[in-house]
């Protein structure tokens, strides 16, 4: 706002000081209209669109974590079984080094 210390001639009450108020000199005190024919966002359909928007950002994000849970468990299952496949050839290749030390004691008390 810039503040201006004289009427200029035919515009307003004689000895009114004016101020610049959106590019319109106005009196200072005195109510401004905006010519603008911007129109204000409908405030209810903004918080109920947000309502809405939040409410289907919260279903998304329980199916995520639905699916990550029931992911986790698969792949639970799928180590426990390897682990399983693990140990039964631990198991075998045990049972392979016993006979190759039979196989060489054999040999070597012959």
């Amino acid at each position: 706002m810039v503040y201006t210390p004289f009427v200029l001639s035919g515009s307003c009450s004689s000895c009114e000081p004016l101020v610049w108020s959106q590019s319109f000199l106005t009196p200072l005190g005195g109510s401004f209209v905006s010519t603008d024919l911007v129109k204000a966002p409908d405030i209810r359909f903004l918080s109920s669109q947000f309502r809405k928007e939040q409410a289907l950002r919260e279903k998304a994000a329980t199916q995520r974590a639905v699916r990550a849970e029931e992911e986790s468990e698969n792949l639970a299952g799928e180590l426990t079984i390897l682990e399983d496949e693990a140990n039964e050839w631990n198991e075998k290749s045990s049972n392979v080094q016993e006979q190759i030390n039979m196989v060489r004691i054999t040999i070597s008390e012959a």
